[in-house]
């Protein structure tokens, strides 16, 4: 077993960052600026944020909540609501906060 993943952490099929982030590559549009860049300097490592928030957090009510949440994202997508669900999230990081 890789050592890392000892921490009995296993990723979801149902993630934050993906309901938080959902129209990703609508943002990325936006970005005057090397969209790569943008990608690998802002949204990655928010993301990793968000999944260490995830991993301190986890709960099964949790987890049907980013279920609900991923569904309700392809009906709404400009959907709010896991700001309201999840008050205590990482802060986004200003370049980004703009999209939310």
């Amino acid at each position: 077993m890789n050592p890392k993943f000892t921490n009995n952490y296993y990723p979801g099929l149902f993630q934050i960052g993906s309901v938080s982030l959902h129209d990703e590559e609508a943002i990325l549009d936006e970005v005057s600026d090397d969209r790569d860049l943008f990608y690998g300097t802002v949204i990655a490592p928010y993301k990793g944020e968000l999944e260490v928030w995830w991993t301190r957090h986890r709960t099964i009510g949790i987890y049907f909540k980013l279920i609900f949440l991923t569904a309700w994202a392809l009906i709404s997508p400009r959907t709010k609501l896991w700001k309201k669900w999840f008050k205590d999230l990482p802060e986004p990081p200003a370049e980004l906060s703009k999209y939310f």
